[in-house]
């Protein structure tokens, strides 16, 4: 068996692996005490390097980072002071439905024309809904509202409903 003197072998000499353990405050981490937090366990939130229970100013609780303003394409929700998403195609907002703001290309009347369009529907639906019932009940039930009265006549003085006493207009 020959060997051939092209073959070479690369190989790695002296490797350490070095493990170094987070403090408790910290979920990653990049050194051992409390201020070097990448990012923090669930119920804290990263402020600079250091996990904390509740931010000082606002929230974004998606990435559960604490922060002095709410950047673009969010408002603070004033019940918490949680960063939250602006509406679709919103820069700035002040609350989930009012943009002040839009992307560039974006027709601010849009939103509004969606909107009314859809209050709109919703009011055609309902009054559609009403006048079926109001003509089922016209055409289709048994009695109507005025053999009812025919029938019954309420006595105001307390004694409930009674039968309609017969008049005769023959005398």
């Amino acid at each position: 068996m020959s060997t051939s003197s092209s073959i070479q072998a690369w190989g790695v000499k002296d490797l350490y692996v070095v493990v170094s353990l987070c403090n408790i405050t910290c979920l990653t981490c990049s050194g051992p005490t409390s201020t070097n937090c990448l990012t923090c366990p669930l119920g804290t939130y990263l402020q600079g390097s250091v996990c904390i229970l509740l931010c000082p100013f606002y929230t974004m609780p998606s990435s559960r980072l604490c922060v002095t303003s709410c950047p673009a394409y969010y408002y603070v929700n004033t019940l918490n002071n949680y960063c939250e998403i602006c509406p679709n195609n919103c820069q700035t907002c002040i609350n989930s439905t009012d943009c002040v703001t839009w992307d560039s290309g974006q027709d601010p009347t849009d939103n509004l024309l969606v909107n009314y369009l859809s209050l709109w529907i919703i009011l055609i639906v309902i009054g559609v809904v009403l006048i079926g019932i109001l003509l089922w009940k016209l055409c289709c039930s048994k009695k109507t509202f005025y053999d009812t009265m025919e029938e019954e006549v309420i006595d105001h003085n307390g004694a409930g409903r009674q039968k309609k006493p017969e008049i005769n207009y023959s005398t």
